[in-house]
């Protein structure tokens, strides 16, 4: 029989109507993971492999035979390897019931497992990985509740999975990265949980991500979705340290929403961006990281100013409180990058005074012909 090169799965085992069943058994298993592995592991030749393998409980043991089936792939060029678990649901009323939305509860020797698979992946040119945990549960009615758990998450610990991220150091020929690993939990109407977040990267983790990254050596887009984990300036450090060694990034999308990184950390950031010299694209998030004051919005405009060759900037920093002078220093390092043609802000809660707001439009209209895309919020 012919080998596959191209193999592709997608199973959504969670579908909204499972959650009102709290022992839905529509996933997987670890015995059908398995079962699977074992065939993707035989297609030696295999070139594109897209595996969706959301909430399907696959525990340690599927982790490791994923792993193992990942090993054998040597001419592998192409993964999307999704292993979120994301709960999505509003409204819901409880009555007495114990809640249990499973996920795929890889521990560590899981994600030790996922980790010696990805070391033998060093011909791979495009990666999106996703292991993000993520829950958003609204509750209408709430009476006579019982303790439940409210997601069966994965079970990695800080160790285990910095080996993980390190193994991408291996995948040296990369040219195309997506990485997800941002964690959220909203919960409303009053409800107290005493264990949250406890697997946030942090400074450390992301010290570990960036130096794996920057032995990549030859990318030219990158996606890092780092939302909620706890990175501060120090991690921020290690962000632009990274895109220092990045030098033929034409495309950059950044979320750091919500790490307290600060004017410092941003500062950080934007001298490895710099670097940055053939960059075409750039998103790039910072709302809700700290205050940056009106210094931040002209250190920012400064280092916005190198990116000579940008064509499409989305840029969202509400909350930092950059203000008047902070405002006027990026309206001027916009109207100066002569390729921009695609401009997208987020510009909310920033104490702008409202006349300065009202003139952007006009200042572009009358200064910048080449613009063919403005979306503004302030």
């Amino acid at each position: 029989m012919r080998e596959i090169q191209q193999f592709s799965l997608s199973k959504i085992r969670l579908e909204q109507n499972d959650l009102k069943n709290a022992k839905s058994t529509k996933y997987l298993g670890q015995e059908k993971v398995a079962e699977l592995s074992d065939l993707i592991k035989e297609q030696t030749q295999l070139r594109d492999l897209n595996l969706i393998m959301n909430y399907n409980n696959m525990e340690d043991t599927g982790a490791i035979k994923l792993g193992q089936s990942l090993s054998n792939l040597k001419d592998l060029q192409n993964l999307n390897l999704q292993l979120r678990q994301i709960l999505v649901q509003r409204n819901l009323v409880f009555k007495q019931k114990q809640i249990i939305l499973r996920g795929n509860q890889i521990g560590n020797s899981g994600a030790v497992g996922l980790a010696e698979g990805f070391n033998e992946l060093k011909n791979l040119q495009k990666l999106n990985f996703n292991i993000v945990q993520k829950s958003f549960i609204t509750f209408k009615i709430l009476r006579q509740y019982r303790p439940f758990n409210y997601l069966d998450k994965n079970e990695i610990q800080q160790e285990q999975y910095f080996i993980l991220l390190q193994s991408l150091s291996k995948m040296t020929r990369l040219t195309d990265v997506k990485i997800v690993l941002q964690y959220e939990l909203q919960i409303q109407n009053h409800l107290q949980f005493n264990q949250l977040n406890k697997r946030e990267i942090k400074s450390e983790g992301c010290k570990f991500l960036c130096q794996a990254l920057q032995k990549c050596n030859l990318l030219q887009f990158l996606n890092v979705d780092l939302v909620f984990n706890g990175i501060d300036q120090i991690g921020a450090a290690y962000i632009g340290q990274m895109l220092t060694q990045l030098h033929q990034l034409k495309n950059l999308e950044l979320n750091l929403f919500f790490n307290p990184i600060a004017k410092q950390g941003m500062e950080h950031l934007l001298v490895g961006l710099s670097e940055c010299k053939d960059l075409e694209y750039l998103s790039l998030n910072l709302s809700n990281t700290g205050e940056k004051g009106e210094e931040g919005g002209i250190i920012l405009a400064k280092y916005l100013n190198l990116l000579g060759k940008l064509k499409t900037l989305s840029l969202l920093i509400s909350s930092s409180f950059i203000r008047d002078k902070g405002y006027e220093a990026l309206q001027g390092a916009f109207l100066n990058l002569k390729c921009l043609n695609k401009l997208y802000l987020g510009l909310d809660n920033n104490q702008i005074n409202q006349n300065k707001k009202s003139n952007i439009l006009q200042r572009f209209k009358r200064k910048s012909t080449k613009l063919i895309k403005f979306d503004l919020y302030i």
